[in-house]
């Protein structure tokens, strides 16, 4: 657990003979480093910050800091993913700079722009694995930096036999190779290119074509850096599921590349591994026995999908899917998917933190980071409150979302007083968040391809995505929650929870956007629909319960705000959290619901239930809304309501100070057994205490949060005392 703390005083004023005990709560809870020290993400297609490095070069810094590394740097090791161009670049699989919470990657490709690496979909991919074996079989390790020791093979051309035989292999794993180094090595041919592959080893040959020298490769620390998967794959609790393989040597399913004239050929990789439907991350090789060294493509994936890939490859001397063959060229591969696990949050309801964007605009980063997400999860997001926001749009955009956060920009029609939003309307976010994927308990979610989205024209105004989700495998049709990501302008639109043609395999979304808007624009803002789907009724997850459903299409009223508007109040008929849920909410139906205001923004939640108000720039009226069978579809998710056990009577360890606190007056004691749950006691603590006595205690600069466990005083003679604030009464026999 992370506790962030922060210091106030307690005391305690005690006239009769009853019991108190106190005790910090926790405050957030985030996963530690995966169990068996392997961890896997990247940069997002269509969305990666590349910046331009030099006019032949492009580079991006990738955060790693979800896989929670503490004791000892990982080794990485990376690759290349995008839909073009990328194949005949260098510096896929080169590290730079990297710790336990992040590395940097150069890409090298002629006359490279920033703009056209964004464009192409490039994305870092990464493995990082704590150096040694992990109890599931995995190893990983690294040449020296500085003292590798390479050895002269050609000019600019040099090589290293790599020694893996501590990991203590029966049979030959699958290698993934990186080449790490303080300079050059993103210009360097061969890093991911393995020979003489065996159980206790293999050998790298590199080549730098601009004058490297076993001199300069010393003096620019370069070193490989590896990591060994056995073949098959390997279920990570808490993490999810890695799988790794390689093609048929002298029989890999190489094609020629017609456009490359003579000098590229492909295939396409099937994998035959299971990770719930879901695009898993690759990272990828090459194997052989001549010449793929000099190969540029050996670490980029083309057309990644739930069974495989392509990949291309480029020899400037001339290749044939014969000669490849001949030479033992297959592909080696690892993939690594993170388990489906439904996580639901928000901002606070009444105290969130939004700032002013422009002049009618808010903007709020929500936080996911209790969620602990190894690898970005699919979001989708609603707006709650009291008052007013159905008038709004963009609660159901999303913008700069990653495994630690998301943003949203609000836009409401007549203006803003962030007073009133804070204290009087009280919005605030909900989200549900949920990795690519089925889960066994039915719950599946995905999203279509920053950037490359099949958009349609549907109007000047008006464009529009179906939407498959076959791979889910659902019988019946499930509650779609649907929102849309992008880099811009999608906070304006409308239609992103509005959903049509609703099905088992799938849903069509149109997006109306008033200045008009082109499939091109579109896929420049890099638009692209996100969707989770949830089967009716209850599911229970480890910690927290999850419901979803449908409201009826004659449940409509009228509204007393005039003919554009409509309002419905939804009956969940779950218990699915301590308090309120978080509900998040779209509107399905047959016709004319995607230019509706409201959809997206629960108002007066309540433990059972929600009201939604609609506006249209039409006439609408529930007759209307019952017509086109327009129905509101909602998901609620929260922590599982605890059920009361009685408490034991525990031994105590009784001191005057510890954990932080010490009683500065009074014969309270304390219990600091428990690493950062202190435990106040009252004198005597379980039996009772005597009549006036008074007990004060003081905590320091580490103490956020503070819970009565156990308490049991008179109503208006025993007093709480937390700084200025004194409690009379809900203390009267209570336990909490």
């Amino acid at each position: 657990p992370s506790w962030l703390l922060e210091s106030t005083r307690f005391t305690l004023r005690a006239m009769r003979m009853h019991i108190l005990a106190l005790t910090v709560s926790l405050a957030r809870i985030v996963s530690a480093a995966p169990g068996d020290a392997i961890c896997f993400g990247g940069t997002t297609y269509g969305m990666t910050p590349w910046r331009q490095y030099t006019k032949n070069g492009v580079v991006v810094k990738v955060d790693m800091s979800a896989c929670k590394f503490k004791k000892k740097k990982p080794v990485v090791v990376t690759g290349l993913s995008g839909w073009s161009h990328h194949w005949t670049s260098l510096g896929g699989s080169s590290v730079y700079s990297d710790t336990k919470t992040s590395y940097t990657n150069y890409i090298r490709y002629n006359g490279i722009k920033d703009e056209i690496a964004k464009n192409s979909g490039w994305a870092s991919n990464f493995l990082a694995h704590v150096p040694g074996k992990s109890p599931s079989g995995t190893c990983a390790g690294a040449t020296s930096p500085g003292n590798t020791k390479w050895k002269h093979y050609s000019r600019y051309s040099m090589y290293v036999d790599v020694d893996t035989s501590a990991c203590g292999f029966t049979k030959t794993p699958v290698y993934k190779t990186s080449l790490g180094g303080n300079s050059g090595n993103w210009q360097a041919f061969g890093p991911s290119s393995v020979y003489l592959a065996t159980k206790k080893g293999f050998r790298i040959y590199v080549h730098g074509a601009f004058g490297i020298t076993l001199a300069t490769a010393k003096s620019y620390r370069w070193h490989v850096k590896w990591i060994a998967h056995p073949f098959g794959s390997v279920t990570r609790p808490g993490v999810g599921k890695t799988c790794a393989g390689m093609t048929n040597s002298k029989k890999t399913g190489w094609k020629v590349y017609k456009p490359s004239k003579g000098k590229g050929i492909y295939v396409d990789v099937k994998t035959g591994c299971n990770f719930w439907g879901a695009t898993p991350r690759y990272i990828v090789g090459v194997g052989g026995t001549a010449g793929h060294w000099m190969a540029q493509g050996t670490s980029e994936v083309y057309s990644p999908t739930a069974t495989g890939f392509r990949m291309y490859l480029h020899f400037a001397k001339g290749i044939t899917a014969s000669k490849a063959n001949k030479w033992s060229w297959n592909v080696h591969w690892i993939a690594a998917a993170p388990a489906p696990t439904l996580c639901s949050g928000g901002t606070p309801k009444g105290g969130t933190e939004w700032s002013k964007y422009g002049g009618s605009g808010l903007v709020i980063t929500v936080s996911t980071k209790a969620c602990a997400m190894i690898d970005r999860p699919v979001y989708v997001g609603s707006m709650g409150g009291d008052s007013m926001h159905w008038y709004t749009t963009g609660s159901s955009a999303i913008y700069n979302d990653d495994w630690k956060s998301f943003r949203t920009y609000i836009k409401y029609i007549k203006g803003l007083s962030l007073g009133e939003v804070r204290r009087s309307w009280k919005w605030h976010m909900n989200f549900v968040a949920f990795p690519a994927g089925r889960s066994k308990s039915g719950i599946c979610a995905g999203e279509t391809v920053p950037g490359n989205t099949n958009w349609k024209r549907y109007r000047r105004w008006a464009i529009y995505v179906d939407v498959d989700t076959s791979m889910c495998g659902f019988s019946e049709t499930p509650v779609y929650k649907t929102s849309i990501g992008g880099s811009g302008h999608q906070w304006v639109s409308l239609g992103s929870s509005a959903i049509y043609n609703s099905g088992k395999k799938g849903f069509r979304t149109y997006i109306y956007y008033k200045g008009g808007i082109t499939v091109a624009q579109a896929k420049a803002w890099k638009w692209h629909m996100k969707w989770v789907a949830h089967p009716t009724g209850e599911v229970v997850h480890s910690g927290s319960k999850s419901c979803a459903g449908s409201s009826s299409p004659k449940a409509w009223k009228v509204s007393p705000y005039g003919k554009h508007a409509v309002y419905t109040d939804v009956k969940t008929g779950c218990k699915v959290a301590e308090g309120t849920p978080r509900y998040v909410t779209a509107l399905s139906g047959k016709s004319s619901h995607y230019t509706n205001h409201g959809v997206s923004e629960p108002y007066t939640a309540t433990a059972d239930g929600f009201r939604i108000w609609m506006y249209s720039t039409a006439p609408i009226y529930p007759a209307t809304a019952a017509k086109w069978d327009w129905k509101i579809n909602w998901i609620a998710a929260g922590t599982v309501p605890r059920t009361p056990v009685p408490t034991p009577v525990p031994s105590f360890k009784r001191a005057i100070k510890g954990g932080g606190w010490a009683v500065s007056k009074g014969k309270c004691r304390i219990d600091a057994r428990v690493p950062g749950r202190p435990c106040l006691m009252s004198p005597n603590f379980p039996g009772k205490y005597t009549a006036e006595e008074t007990c004060t205690v003081d905590w320091r600069k580490k103490t956020f949060y503070a819970a009565f466990e156990r308490f049991d005083t008179e109503m208006w003679f025993d007093v709480r005392r937390d700084g200025k604030f004194v409690d009379t009464e809900s203390s009267s026999n209570c336990e909490g």
